[in-house]
């Protein structure tokens, strides 16, 4: 074999051999500017930009949250005093418990680029959750007169980012939450 056949062999193993760039290597994703708007519905989408969005719907469900938790400290420090502190402790101890949950959950994908997302939609359903089942509290008789404009700013998003995985997770927790609902309703009702 010839010098000239030798190096175009050698350039040929060399380029099978070489690890492919990932996508993300090849076109850096800038998070400032990734447009997140519908991304559970794009054809195309590298696991960091799913990271990256997964992370901003988490941040602004927390930040309706803390809205939602100022205004009840707004309406309750003052008139029911003791309804705030028991309010305010709850939400600490409903903030340390999803932390450790969703850790939990993402430990199944640990190392993988995957975990993040797990994390932050774990989080996201489970705050998404919380704000429904608090917001209409606001409303005179604690809800049971029905929605009000107080909880209507509250509405969650139309609609929901989520992958098929979380998904089922989230319609899990709907299927928990309507069971844990029964015995209170039945608990109400005299039985």
């Amino acid at each position: 074999m010839s010098s000239h056949g030798l190096l175009r062999l050698f350039v040929v193993a060399a380029v099978i051999t070489l690890p492919a760039l990932p996508l993300s290597a090849q076109h850096p994703i800038d998070p400032k500017t990734l447009d997140c708007e519908n991304w559970t519905e794009r054809e195309v989408i590298t696991q960091t930009e799913m990271n990256i969005c997964a992370g901003r719907d988490t941040r602004a469900q927390r930040q309706t949250l803390e809205r939602l938790i100022r205004e009840f400290q707004e309406k309750l420090a003052t008139t029911e005093p003791t309804q705030w502190a028991r309010l305010e402790a709850n939400q600490k101890s409903w903030q340390e418990f999803i932390n450790k949950d969703c850790e939990w959950e993402a430990a199944f994908a640990e190392g993988g680029s995957i975990d993040p997302l797990v994390y932050e939609q774990c989080v996201d359903h489970a705050t998404a959750e919380r704000i429904a089942r608090l917001r209409i509290v606001l409303c005179e008789g604690q809800g049971l007169t029905g929605e009000c404009p107080e909880s209507r700013k509250y509405i969650p998003r139309a609609a929901r980012h989520s992958t098929p995985g979380a998904t089922r997770h989230r319609h899990g927790q709907k299927e928990q939450a309507t069971r844990r609902q029964t015995p209170a309703n039945s608990r109400s009702q005299g039985e």
